[in-house]
């Protein structure tokens, strides 16, 4: 078997496509030859095939990272609701991989709350303190990637920009039910997706709004996580949600990429591969990507950005507060 390919600086999320077109020839000779490593969505009917995707990229020279997904029933996503059976399934996954010596070069977590909540957060914009997720989920993740990280599996995590950039993460990695703070990753990706920006503000805010908004969270990602910080750019085509607006462009990706390397991240994602695959030529996305040509961009700040940054910050604040205040309440409350 060929050995461990090395690790690389561009990434692309492969969420929906079919594992046919996926392992076939053209399609990872795109990635092998632009050293862009690859992150598969393990989800349970894919599982199955989950060897045969590692030997494939393998033998492409394309590294790859597996992304454990449960059942959309079930959450789909790794948070602290999700917790105990995320845990379980990418155990499961992991040892039957090692049971045929074919171990990734990384697992991704996906900290998202569940699906259903993060529809609910679209439509409502903002979760509901009050019903804080389960701290025994959290500390399944935490549990579950400190064990990767002792066995030697690196673990890369992504996660919502509010949970990573700024002192108000904090609140917003609890009330979401995200635990980035404290787990051994290697590099952690704000999913800082420009077009659904403009796509969920529903007209609110336009593409220099957008713009204004990437360079903010890439600072503080940054800012916050050191060189740890990455970035997901996107989308070129829907996820799991399947009303996600997608760029008009590569000319827009390649703005993104220099709005992020501008503010001091050179460890960009890209989602997704189907989108890339099915909006030809596939080359201009991945060069987009990839362009390294000393290019960088800083856009201006907007009202508008400036405003939903502030509130978002000061909403992150608060359910700090809150979820701090229920937890001393907890504590005061006699042992039954």
């Amino acid at each position: 078997m060929p050995g461990k390919v090395p690790l690389v600086r561009r990434y692309v999320f492969s969420e929906l496509l079919s594992i046919d077109r996926l392992l076939a020839g053209e399609t990872l000779a795109l990635l092998s030859s632009r050293r862009i490593q690859l992150y598969v969505a393990i989800t349970p009917p894919v599982r199955r095939r989950a060897v045969e995707i590692v030997d494939g990229c393998r033998a492409a020279g394309v590294a790859v990272g597996v992304w454990p997904m449960i059942d959309d029933g079930r959450g789909r996503w790794a948070s602290a609701w999700t917790g105990g059976v995320f845990a379980d399934y990418t155990r499961e996954l992991v040892a039957e991989l090692d049971a045929a010596d074919r171990r990734p070069d990384e697992l991704l977590l996906d900290l998202e709350p569940p699906i259903a909540l993060t529809r609910a957060l679209l439509a409502v914009g903002r979760p509901d303190p009050h019903r804080p997720p389960p701290r025994a989920g959290a500390r399944a993740l935490r549990v579950l990637a400190d064990e990767l990280d002792r066995a030697g599996l690196a673990v890369t995590a992504a996660a919502h920009p509010w949970a990573v950039c700024g002192r108000s993460c904090r609140g917003w990695q609890r009330a979401m039910g995200t635990p980035v703070d404290g787990m051994p990753s290697r590099r952690v990706f704000a999913m800082a997706y420009t077009s659904l920006i403009e796509g969920y503000s529903r007209g609110l805010l336009r593409r220099r709004d957008a713009e204004a908004m990437l360079a903010a969270w890439t600072t503080g990602a940054r800012a916050h996580l050191g060189p740890a910080a990455g970035v997901a750019l996107g989308a070129v085509g829907v996820g799991a949600l399947g009303d996600e607006r997608c760029y008009r462009d590569p000319d827009e990706l390649g703005r993104d990429v220099a709005i992020a390397r501008a503010a001091g991240v050179d460890q960009l994602a890209l989602f997704d591969l189907a989108g890339v695959l099915d909006r030809p030529p596939a080359a201009a996305w991945l060069d987009a990507l990839c362009a390294d040509g000393g290019v960088t961009v800083s856009p201006p700040r907007t009202v508008r950005a400036g405003a939903v940054l502030g509130t978002t910050a000061a909403a992150g604040r608060l359910f700090d507060r809150l979820l701090a205040r229920r937890d001393r309440q907890s504590a005061a409350l006699p042992k039954q």
